[in-house]
């Protein structure tokens, strides 16, 4: 070990002979603290860990004292301890290193005035970032899905907590979260019948650009539903989850996503694709063809917020795709149920239960006519009624009773909802 744990040390024989009669050079006026005890801890690959006695008083005396250096000896092996100022004597900034004297390994050490000074400064840290949440947790344009929220522990360390209380959460970076306006534009109108009906009322205009807790790249418009003047839009939610969700489980929240770029591109593919349809082009010249293309509402489950947080910037991505049973694209099931084998567990800022939550995406997605999917196949066939070798719009488990379905072009599917639930306990 190159550190001095106290569990893994014990009691080492460090004593005043190992100080370096050294370097006099001052380091700063001798600080307020210096009659303080002192609580010096390392960073060991991420974590805080505190020194043992009397480590911890020998680089304690050595920075009272304005001393550059400082060597000892911990478990056989020799450190030497070097000291630089930190501005206005900031505990969360690295005030020396810890050199191992063999292998050069170098690692930060850090300084609190006491054990105590570092437990109230942690509390202060939390009251503050639930301050700051609070604010947040009222603007129904931020987005509140986490894959794990980081905690400021008892000692200090940020660490990876599943619990479902922000008491102890790092704040978010932003006081408030910024309001932005956001406009798909009038060529965006989701009225027209081909629109599933579940989007028709949407709103076109007077939308909010999503604000995220730490400031990551958000390029969509978001509402997160339940919240104040979406009573009716939950309401057809509830229901349509009621209907075609997951039996057994319970819809917490939803997230309505809305994309300029995805839905101008969504548009788009559907009248390229309605043009290449047309009966001149086929041997039976069937005049419903151009009917069977139809924007449908399927389910996709992905692994983590970060990719539910891309997929929402940037649309479905083929590339993505790593078991491809029925082809080389995105896949979609018509099973909410199917989807949840791959939905992404989610941390909700502020939870006061321990629900064990999940997030799926209902996705709008352009089906057209289906061929039977294989193994890595990419593109999908030609259709053999074609004239000019028109190639199949979607691949499928089952052409007969199709329960996945799989796209091959940028923009044939895009995000509607992103679905929060909690399955009930057995």
């Amino acid at each position: 070990l190159h550190h001095p744990a106290p569990a893994m040390c014990g009691p080492t024989r460090v004593s005043a002979q190992h100080l370096v009669q050294g370097n006099t050079g001052s380091i700063g006026i001798l600080p307020a603290t210096a009659f303080d005890p002192g609580y010096w801890e390392c960073d060991v690959d991420g974590q805080w860990v505190a020194y043992a006695w009397p480590v911890s008083a020998i680089l304690e005396q050595a920075f009272c004292q304005g001393w550059k250096m400082v060597e000892c000896r911990c478990r056989g092996i020799d450190y030497r301890m070097t000291m630089r100022p930190t501005p206005k004597a900031e505990p969360l900034v690295p005030c020396g290193a810890q050199v191992n004297a063999k292998t050069g390994m170098s690692r930060d050490i850090r300084r609190w005035s006491s054990f105590q000074q570092k437990q109230f400064h942690f509390m202060e840290c939390s009251r503050r970032a639930v301050g700051v949440w609070q604010a947040w947790l009222h603007a129904d344009w931020a987005w509140l899905l986490l894959d794990q929220a980081p905690k400021i522990s008892a000692d200090g360390n940020s660490s990876r907590s599943s619990s479902s209380q922000f008491s102890g959460l790092h704040a978010p970076r932003g006081e408030q979260p910024p309001r932005e306006r956001y406009t798909l534009g009038p060529a965006n109108c989701f009225r027209e019948a081909w629109w599933p009906e579940l989007l028709r009322n949407w709103p076109s205009e007077g939308l909010l650009r999503v604000a995220h807790p730490e400031q990551r790249r958000c390029s969509f418009a978001a509402r997160r539903l339940p919240g104040p003047g979406s009573e009716e839009e939950w309401a057809v939610l509830q229901a349509y989850w009621a209907k075609e969700g997951i039996p057994k489980a319970t819809l917490l929240g939803a997230y309505r996503i809305q994309n300029r770029a995805l839905a101008h591109g969504f548009a788009a593919t559907r009248q390229a694709l309605l043009a290449r349809r047309c009966s001149e082009e086929y041997t039976d010249h069937s005049k419903s063809r151009p009917d069977a293309l139809r924007a449908r509402l399927l389910w996709h489950g992905t692994k983590s917020c970060d990719s539910l947080l891309a997929i929402c910037n940037d649309g479905f991505d083929r590339a993505q795709a790593s078991t491809c049973v029925y082809g080389k694209g995105c896949y979609f099931a018509a099973s909410a149920s199917y989807a949840d084998k791959y939905g992404c567990r989610v941390h909700v800022p502020a939870s006061e239960d321990s629900l064990d939550r999940k997030a799926i995406l209902l996705a709008t997605v352009l089906v057209g006519e289906l061929c039977q999917g294989s193994s890595d196949m990419y593109p999908p066939p030609e259709k053999p009624h074609s004239l000019t070798g028109d190639r199949y719009e979607n691949a499928c488990d089952n052409p007969s009773r199709p329960s996945i379905f799989v796209t091959f072009k940028d923009f044939q599917a895009m995000p509607a909802y992103v679905m929060v639930y909690a399955k009930q306990s057995t």
